[in-house]
C-alpha cells in the first residue's frame, strides 16, 4: 500500500505512526498530535487524498482530536475518511466500518443521536456481513448500538441487542474476559433502568464477584461495580445495603486517589444523597459540606459539581430546618446562577426565592412568603413570591398580631399600606429591569471595580472620554442609587 513511497519514506512513516499511536494510548495527546499531522500531510503529498493509507491517517488524527474534545476540527476529518473509504474500499470493508463507528461516536458525543444511530447501524451491518454475528468486532458494534438505543429511551430495542451480545460473549469468551464483563455489566444496568431488579442483581453481583477475584478489592472496575450495586439497592429501597456498598467504594477511593480526586468527591456526594434518603441528615450534611469545601478549592466555586453539591446542601439544611446554616450556601448558589444565567433566568429566580425563604425562616421558623408582614424583613424582596404578588396589586399582611396570620380582604386601615407597598415595588421593579438592561449592554459590569465601588457608596461611570472616577453628577444620581440598591 505504500509502494509509491521510497523505502526511507516508508520506514519513517511507520515509525511516526507507531510513536503517535503509543503516545495517544498513553494519554499524551499534545505530543501525539503534531506527529499525526505530519504523517497525514506526508501521505497526502506522496499518496494523494483518496489513498486508503492517507484516509487512515486522516481518521487517526480525527480520533485524537475527538479524544481532546476538539469536535469542530475532528468532524470534517472523520467525514472525509468515511466518504473516502466507502469510495475506495466499499461499505463492508473493516477500515470503512471502523471509521464509520468513530464518526458515529462523534455524533453521539455532540448529541446528534439520530445521525449516530444511522452510522452505528451501518457499522454493525457491515460487521455482521463480513465477520459474522459472534466476532469480537461485531460484539463491540452491538454494544455501541445497544447503548445508544438505551440513551434514546428505546429500552426494549437496547435489551434485545445487548442480550444478544452477552449470550454471544458467553459462547466465545471466558468468564473473566474484560469485554464479556463489560457486556454483563451493561445488561445489568439496562435491566436496572427497566426496573427488572431481580435479573439485574444476579448480573451485577456476578460482575463484582469476578472483579474481586481477578482484579482485587481496590481496582477501579471493582469500585465501579460496587457503586452500581449500590444504585440497584437504592432503587429497591434497601438503603442499608446500598450505603454499605457505597461506603466500601468511598473508603477505597480515599485510600487510592485521596480525598481531593474528582471521583472521590463524586462518590462522597452520592453517599451524602443516600444518607439523606435514609434520614441520616447529619451524616449527609457533613459529607455535602466537605465536598463543597474541597470542590470549591480544587474545581472552582462555579464548577457544575461544586454547584450541584451546594444545591443539595441547601435543600438538605432546609429539610433539617437549619435555615441560618443554609443562608451562606444559598447565597453562593444564587451568585453562581446569576453569573451563569443572568438575573431573569428561571434557575436564578428559583435560587433567589430559595434564599428569601432561608432568610425569612432564619428569623422566624414559621415564616412564609405569603404572610410576610409590612415592616418585617424581608419587606421588599424582588425574588420572593410575596413581592411578585405585590407587583400584581395584592398585599399579604398580618391582620392583628404576629400570632394571627390569616389573610383577609384589606380593611380600611391597611388599604393605604397596601397601595403604597404596591407602588413602591412597582417603582423598584422598574429600576431592576433598567439595571439589568445596563448590565447587558455593558454599562454596568458586575465583575468590575465599578460595581464594587458602587457597593461601597462610590460610583465609577463612563463618558465619551472613557471611564473616570469623580463625584457623581446630578444627572447620574439616580443611577448611583439604583446601583447601590442592587449591588448592596
Amino acid at each position: 500500500a505504500l509502494e509509491i513511497m521510497d523505502p526511507a519514506q516508508r520506514g519513517m512513516s511507520k515509525l511516526i505512526n507507531m510513536t503517535a499511536a503509543y503516545l495517544h494510548n498513553q494519554g499524551q495527546l499534545d505530543k501525539a498530535e503534531p506527529l499525526l499531522i505530519e504523517a497525514m500531510l506526508a501521505r497526502r503529498e506522496s499518496l494523494g487524498d483518496s489513498h486508503q493509507n492517507t484516509l487512515q491517517a486522516v481518521s487517526n488524527l480525527a480520533m485524537l482530536l475527538h479524544d481532546k474534545g476538539d469536535y469542530t476540527q475532528a468532524q470534517p476529518l472523520f467525514e472525509e475518511a468515511v466518504k473516502g473509504l466507502r469510495s475506495a474500499l466499499g461499505d463492508t470493508h473493516a477500515s470503512t466500518a471502523t471509521a464509520t463507528s468513530h464518526l458515529a461516536q462523534l455524533y453521539e458525543t455532540k448529541g446528534q443521536l439520530d445521525l449516530a444511530l444511522s452510522l452505528y447501524s451501518d457499522a454493525l451491518s457491515a460487521r455482521r456481513r463480513t465477520l459474522g454475528d459472534t466476532h469480537l468486532d461485531t460484539l463491540h458494534a452491538i454494544n455501541k448500538l445497544g447503548k445508544l438505543l438505551e440513551q434514546k429511551g428505546d429500552l426494549s430495542g437496547a435489551e434485545a441487542l445487548i442480550s444478544e451480545g452477552f449470550e454471544a460473549c458467553k459462547q466465545t469468551l471466558p468468564a473473566d474476559h474484560k469485554f464479556r464483563l463489560a457486556m454483563q455489566n451493561n445488561l445489568g444496568m439496562l435491566l436496572l433502568t427497566s426496573k427488572e431488579y431481580g435479573r439485574a442483581q444476579i448480573l451485577l453481583e456476578g460482575v463484582l464477584s469476578v472483579y474481586r477475584r481477578t482484579l482485587g478489592d481496590e481496582h477501579p472496575s471493582t469500585l465501579t461495580a460496587l457503586a452500581n450495586l449500590s444504585s440497584l439497592h437504592q432503587a429497591t429501597g434497601n438503603l442499608d445495603e446500598s450505603s454499605a456498598y457505597l461506603s466500601e467504594a468511598l473508603s477505597a477511593r480515599r485510600r487510592i486517589y485521596g480525598t481531593h480526586h474528582p471521583d472521590t468527591l463524586l462518590c462522597m456526594n452520592n453517599l451524602g444523597t443516600l444518607y439523606q434518603a435514609a434520614g441520616s441528615h447529619q451524616e449527609s450534611a457533613r459529607l455535602y459540606e466537605e465536598v463543597a469545601e474541597i470542590s470549591e478549592r480544587t474545581l472552582g466555586k462555579f464548577h457544575p459539581r461544586t454547584l450541584s453539591t451546594i444545591n443539595n446542601l441547601v435543600h438538605l439544611l432546609a429539610e433539617m430546618r437549619e435555615y441560618s446554616r443554609a443562608v451562606p450556601f444559598a447565597e453562593a448558589y444564587l451568585e453562581a446562577m446569576r453569573r451563569k444565567h443572568g438575573t431573569r433566568h428561571p434557575h436564578s429566580q428559583t435560587a433567589s426565592r430559595n434564599l428569601a425563604f432561608m432568610r425569612g425562616r432564619a428569623v422566624d421558623p414559621d415564616w412564609t412568603p405569603e404572610r410576610a408582614a409590612v415592616g418585617e424583613e424581608p419587606r421588599l424582596n424582588p425574588a420572593s413570591p410575596w413581592t411578585k404578588a405585590t407587583n400584581g396589586r395584592r398585599c399579604y399582611y398580618w391582620r392583628n398580631s404576629p400570632s394571627d396570620r390569616s389573610l383577609d380582604p384589606p380593611t380600611e386601615g391597611v388599604k393605604r399600606v397596601q397601595e403604597e407597598t404596591a407602588a413602591e415595588f412597582e417603582k423598584e421593579y422598574d429600576r431592576l429591569l433598567r439595571m439589568q438592561e445596563m448590565v447587558e449592554t455593558g454599562r454596568l459590569n458586575p465583575q468590575s471595580s465599578w460595581t464594587k465601588y458602587t457597593n461601597g457608596g462610590r460610583v465609577f461611570y463612563g463618558n465619551s472620554d472613557g471611564p473616570t472616577l469623580q463625584e457623581p453628577l446630578e444627572g447620574i444620581k439616580e443611577e448611583r442609587e439604583m446601583a447601590r440598591h442592587i449591588f448592596d
